[in-house]
């Protein structure tokens, strides 16, 4: 595999641009996880404590003529509500009136928290929701829910909304770049032609058409064709030189030419 800086130039902004908005993206779609996770602990919360304070309100009479067939009946209204695993309704005396799901004994009744309180055990939400006729306590709900399998749930959704979103992001940014580079690599890779020729044909009248643009590449085909007319102009001094030289040497083909030793000088 080439290095980095030995790539081409249009490969280089394709990896650049590539990266930049994959950072860029993955930390937007972080927050964005993160932020809905959040949200949605706080609308698990809700959703738990509306559907505890909807069953405590239809109980109280139940729990006042201490009619367990009807609290039963009420707890099993729970079965449209998939993320409850198990509700115990008890009287005031902590004695269960009806269950709905696993029959929970007195351990795992410890475990739930205080009235109007949440508490996480082992991926499950417990809540304790009072039973109340006025301002009587006629007792308590006790409801577990399934907060890990629907944020498992919650967590796939948003992994395969990233994959996608990183697909048609990585697409559409190659598909741009690849537009937009030419804009840049080609009056480079023009630039090279340009010298190439120069160097291949020992022919300094090349002179580069980038000239004319106002940003860096113009500024650098600028100094280049510069160069160019300079080295070009010395080039035809020098062959002018060369051929007067060898005129004036044709020219006097017939003179002998002696040198003094003792002056150093021709004659």
């Amino acid at each position: 595999m080439k290095p980095f800086q030995d790539l081409p130039i249009q490969r280089k902004i394709l990896v650049m641009t590539l990266s930049i908005c994959g950072a860029v993206l993955l930390v937007a779609l972080a927050l964005l996880i993160v932020f809905q996770i959040l949200n949605f602990r706080s609308n698990f919360q809700r959703d738990t404590e509306t559907l505890s304070a909807i069953i405590a309100n239809n109980s109280t009479a139940a729990l006042i003529f201490d009619d367990r067939k009807t609290a039963g009946e009420i707890l099993e209204s729970l079965k449209a509500k998939p993320s409850v695993l198990c509700a115990c309704l008890a009287n005031a005396k902590g004695i269960i009136v009806a269950h709905y799901g696993q029959m929970a004994d007195s351990e795992a009744m410890v475990q739930y928290p205080p009235e109007h309180q949440f508490s996480y055990r082992g991926g499950h939400l417990l809540y304790t929701e009072p039973v109340q006729l006025g301002s009587e306590h006629l007792g308590n709900l006790y409801l577990s829910t399934d907060y890990r399998s629907m944020l498992n749930q919650l967590l796939q959704f948003y992994g395969l909304v990233m994959a996608a979103v990183f697909l048609i992001s990585f697409l559409l940014a190659s598909s741009l770049t690849g537009r937009m580079q030419k804009l840049i690599a080609e009056p480079v890779l023009m630039l090279a032609e340009t010298s190439r020729q120069v160097g291949e044909r020992n022919d300094y009248s090349v002179r580069s058409p980038l000239d004319g643009r106002g940003d860096e590449l113009g500024a650098l085909a600028k100094a280049f064709n510069h160069m160019l007319s300079r080295i070009h102009a010395q080039d035809v001094a020098l062959s002018l030189s060369q051929q007067k030289m060898e005129a004036l040497v044709n020219s006097i083909d017939g003179i002998v030419w002696e040198w003094n030793p003792h002056s150093g000088e021709f004659t």
